[in-house]
């Protein structure tokens, strides 16, 4: 079996999942971190679209600071 690890220092590269507008939170994104650590305040780029992160929630809907390599 091989055992794969990412790079956590460097910029995050990963793929967009799925956006949409929520009422309380504004702007949402499901991304996966592939590569990196993904902090507040990075910019994301989604197609045409882009933006800068706010705030992170991890799968339980509690609120994170980064978000290390999938």
């Amino acid at each position: 079996m091989h055992e794969l690890k990412a790079n956590p220092n460097r910029p995050a590269v990963g793929a967009c999942l799925e956006g949409f507008r929520d009422e309380g939170r504004g702007s949402v994104a499901w991304l996966i971190v592939q590569k990196g650590t993904l902090r507040i305040g990075d910019a994301v780029i989604c197609g045409k679209s882009y933006g800068y992160i706010r705030a992170m929630y991890d799968d339980l809907d509690q609120q994170i600071e980064e978000a290390p390599p999938s």
